[in-house]
């Protein structure tokens, strides 16, 4: 059911249902997409402007990949709300992809690439275990800002964390366990990879990264730091700190390292 320019002030409707949906990777006995906004001065390529809505959602979904199934769960939705005007990017001030064992937005703009705010959160990871084909457990919710151009090109900030995160790593899963927060800024661009203020941190953890690395010269800092060798091996015992550099040119780089054992 599609309503375009019979209603005042540009207004336009669309309402889809989908009998059976079957893609590839997954089946459902119904689905459905709704659309609604407005279109304006359509007949002037430089004043065009539309306001949108898209709502969709499917439920009892089905995939004969169990991993597939079990990473998507009985049901997903789909919530975007933007707009766009002549020689602008996309604006979208909603867009959300929800299932039962996922959630993703993005807040933002939609040019070259996307430039805004980004969430992932997962509350169970054993869902995505047959996807990753390990063992998976844990909970992730995670938050960045930036931009994520063509070519690979990023300028992105994080701050997130993850609770409890274990990838049947055995005693080295260890090192995760608990709240580990994931905090600082990460960038690649025509000139190299950049890291600034990058740290993974919980009380059994801390590293740290800094420096760049580009075509032509390096100057990368590692620094470690395990508050008790028994969250790795039972045997071991004793805190461990290690500063790592790689400085020179890449492809034959000048590297230093040192470990020290405080305790």
């Amino acid at each position: 059911d599609v309503s375009l320019g019979e209603q005042a002030g540009g207004a336009f409707s669309a309402t889809i249902d989908i009998d059976t949906l079957d893609t590839p990777f997954i089946g459902a006995p119904s689905a459905s997409i709704v659309a609604e906004g407005t279109a304006t001065a359509l007949a002037d390529p430089a004043a065009r402007a539309i306001a949108f809505t898209v709502r969709g959602r499917a439920d009892a979904i089905a995939s004969d990949d169990p991993g597939v199934a079990d990473a998507i769960g009985g049901a997903l939705s789909l919530d975007v709300d933007g707009n766009w005007r002549a020689g602008e990017p996309l604006s979208l001030r909603t867009a959300s992809l929800e299932t039962q064992t996922l959630g993703v937005s993005f807040v933002g703009t939609v040019g070259e690439g996307l430039d805004g705010d980004y969430g992932l959160r997962a509350a169970d990871l054993s869902a995505f275990a047959g996807l990753a084909g390990r063992e998976l457990s844990g909970a992730v919710d995670l938050s960045a800002n930036g931009s994520i151009g063509c070519g690979g090109r990023f300028d992105i900030t994080v701050n997130g964390t993850t609770t409890d995160l274990s990838a049947g790593l055995g005693d080295a899963d260890g090192l995760l366990a608990g709240e580990t927060r994931l905090t600082g800024t990460a960038a690649r661009s025509a000139e190299g990879v950049a890291f600034q203020g990058f740290r993974v941190e919980n009380p059994q953890l801390s590293l740290a990264v800094g420096g760049t690395v580009s075509e032509t010269v390096a100057d990368l800092e590692a620094q470690l730091r395990l508050a008790a060798l028994s969250a790795v091996d039972q045997r071991l015992g004793g805190t461990v700190e290690a500063r790592r550099n790689v400085t020179g040119a890449p492809r034959n780089p000048t590297i230093s390292a040192r470990v020290s054992s405080p305790e």
